[in-house]
């Protein structure tokens, strides 16, 4: 059975949160790489009094500029697919774990092929097993025959007594 998520937005607070954090640290690198590069390069030029240098500073300015928001825009939907890998499971599993929670022990946890966190799905899938297992044993044991056990005075031990009567030592 292969499904697909329709949505990629899944956990948009998460995803969200995650892409500004990339594209801010992605912000201050290319700040920082093309601040130095590029004042040491209008500094060169300008040296040069040539009447085409503004023309050429302008055009390098649009072309920057074009393509930082090009990238920017290629960086966010990156982003957001590689996210989607991570917050698709993260959707399932809170899924899963309020169906096992109205108490469907039945329930089995699974997420997509190339998904991430399929170490917690086999870790869920493995924890409803054991809680299924351990209702059953406890169903098991509360319909179990009562059978009547004789309850030993206090300071017997087992030993002392047969067939329901102190043994000689304790006379």
């Amino acid at each position: 059975m292969r499904f697909r998520r329709r949505q990629y937005l899944v956990k948009p607070r998460l995803q969200f949160r995650i892409a500004f954090i990339v594209l801010l640290s992605m912000v201050l690198v290319l700040m920082v790489s093309f601040t130095g590069f590029y004042f040491f390069a209008v500094e060169e030029l300008v040296k040069f009094n040539h009447p085409r240098i503004p023309l050429i500073l302008e055009r390098v300015n649009y072309a920057l500029l074009g393509s930082f928001g090009i990238s920017a825009v290629a960086v966010t939907l990156a982003v957001i697919y590689l996210t989607h890998k991570i917050a698709g499971p993260l959707y399932r599993f809170e899924k899963s774990m309020g169906a096992v929670g109205r108490g469907d022990l039945t329930h089995v946890v699974k997420i997509r092929r190339g998904d991430e966190l399929k170490d917690l799905e086999a870790a869920m899938n493995g924890m409803i097993k054991n809680l299924r297992d351990k209702v059953i044993a406890g169903e098991k044991l509360l319909t179990a025959p009562y059978v009547e056990t004789e309850v030993l005075p206090p300071g017997s031990d087992i030993g002392q007594i047969t067939d329901g009567k102190p043994s000689k030592k304790e006379k």
